[in-house]
């Protein structure tokens, strides 16, 4: 592994086949209209502005920017940038690759359309930045700390994108999440406010999404689900109605009943001697049929 040091810049040539990399970080105070490019790079490279203002061109249009904001360059695009001619930009940047760097941007919204990020917790992310650069050398450990300091930054983005514009994500990938967390979770104490806020969206959104998604409320998909676990549970006769209850998040096995009852038109007990005798005489129907054939 080799190091160099440039301007604040710490480079590694470490590209191995990894799920996000680091490459190299740095921090410059630039002149008055110092430019780069145009160019490409061949790996993803983000500009963080701490201070100032500059322009950034890509896929032929042009963005002014100024402190808090980041621009991101994909690889192969060219690009070019240019620092103020009477403020001009101070910057960190970190560049990056591997096999999901644009999948995790893509879930904080930046694509090669949409190149452009706003910050919002400035400090937070000057001093992961900060961290990278400080805490970078030609130990292995610190590779592996610059690796986590990179995917702790990934984190910083995805936090402010939930944060600031929940609509960046898809009411599908809400309601994915949603359905996993209450397919764990079903058998404790589920309640509405703990999904939404697993989630990372409020409670009034949780429930537009879930009316999208299956024209069921959070409140009754909960339900839906316990039911559904609790019909599979009363094949095994071992199991008691109060068993199932407790199985399926109902500390009170009364209150399962009248759930139970209201959800399917009979009591769990009915439920199951109905479903038990049919199964009998399914079974009795295709053994009858099977009689004397070897």
């Amino acid at each position: 592994m080799l190091i160099t040091h440039d301007r604040d810049v710490y480079y590694t040539n470490t590209k191995q086949n990894s799920d996000l990399i680091p490459y190299i970080a740095g921090h410059e105070q630039c002149k008055n209209n110092h430019s780069w490019g145009p160019g490409i790079r061949d790996y993803h490279l983000v500009h963080y502005i701490h201070k100032g203002k500059g322009i950034f061109h890509a896929d032929g249009r042009e963005y002014h920017l100024k402190e808090g904001q980041m621009f991101f360059i994909f690889p192969g695009n060219i690009s070019y940038y240019v620092a103020d001619e009477l403020d001009p930009w101070e910057y960190y940047w970190l560049g990056f690759g591997g096999g999901s760097a644009n999948q995790l941007l893509c879930q904080v919204g930046v694509t090669q359309q949409n190149p452009i990020f706003n910050c919002m917790n400035k400090p937070q992310m000057v001093h992961c930045l900060q961290s990278m650069i400080q805490n970078y050398n030609n130990n292995p450990s610190h590779l592996m700390r610059f690796t986590g300091l990179m995917y702790t930054f990934i984190s910083y983005l995805m936090d402010e994108c939930l944060d600031s514009v929940p609509s960046l994500r898809s009411t599908d990938q809400y309601f994915n999440r949603a359905a996993e967390y209450i397919g764990q979770n079903y058998s404790h104490s589920l309640t509405v406010e703990e999904v939404a806020d697993f989630v990372g969206i409020d409670r009034k959104y949780l429930f537009f999404i879930f009316k999208k998604n299956c024209s069921l409320s959070p409140k009754d998909y909960i339900i839906k689900f316990r039911m559904d676990k609790a019909c599979e549970l009363m094949g095994n006769k071992a199991l008691s109605i109060s068993t199932i209850a407790h199985s399926v998040g109902y500390s009170d096995a009364l209150l399962f009943s009248k759930m139970f009852k209201k959800s399917l038109g009979k009591s769990p007990t009915d439920y199951r001697k109905a479903n038990t005798q049919f199964s009998e005489k399914t079974i009795g129907v295709y053994l009858s049929k099977d009689e004397g054939c070897c």
